[in-house]
């Protein structure tokens, strides 16, 4: 996959260059509503927005999914064992936290004057809507420590951290794609 992921990556670079190039020849050639990333204005917007560009709302889900994805892999929920106490006690505490979690969203959507609702009632678009993928992974990586502690899959808190850190291990290339295409797809909206 790395290998795939790899030529993906070096295919946008290039494909970076192209746009570059074809933003300056398709400019001198005075066509029409394009603009040149290697005039000033261009230099200018590659260099000073490159971090805005990058630190968007898709890299933070990227970064929030991974970290819970990693909390649950890690946990023991996928594997449960059925004959084990703790385990039907640490599920036990998993449904009552999902129940109080569903519970908290609903209080805070769905409800007359909402704090999560936009300001004409509605839950799309509005800041449940902007939260909805946080939300989720914070509460599976809440279900997933506690089943976690709770089932003795975690014996410390280096564990629940390196389980944290697993699974934007596990992302980490799928990071670099992401910050070449972000700059891509940027490019190419400044060009025209």
């Amino acid at each position: 996959m790395n290998k795939t992921l790899g030529r993906l990556t070096l295919a946008l670079a290039v494909a970076e260059v192209f746009v570059v190039l074809l933003s300056w020849i398709l400019s001198a050639t005075m066509t029409a509503g394009v603009h040149s990333l290697l005039s000033g204005e261009g230099v200018r917007f590659i260099v000073g927005s490159f971090s805005d560009i990058v630190a968007s709302w898709p890299l933070a889900w990227m970064l929030l999914i991974a970290i819970a994805w990693g909390c649950f892999r890690r946990s023991g929920l996928t594997r449960v064992r059925w004959s084990q106490t703790r385990d039907k006690a640490a599920l036990v505490l998993v449904a009552l936290e999902i129940v109080v979690a569903v519970s908290i969203v609903c209080l805070l959507s769905l409800t007359p004057h909402a704090p999560l609702l936009s300001s004409t009632g509605r839950l799309f678009p509005s800041a449940f809507s902007a939260g909805i993928v946080p939300m989720f992974a914070l509460t599976l990586a809440v279900i997933s420590i506690s089943y976690g502690a709770m089932s003795g899959h975690f014996r410390s808190l280096a564990e629940i951290f390196q389980s944290m850190t697993d699974g934007v291990m596990r992302i980490a290339p799928l990071i670099v794609v992401y910050v070449f295409a972000a700059q891509l797809v940027a490019t190419v909206s400044f060009m025209f």
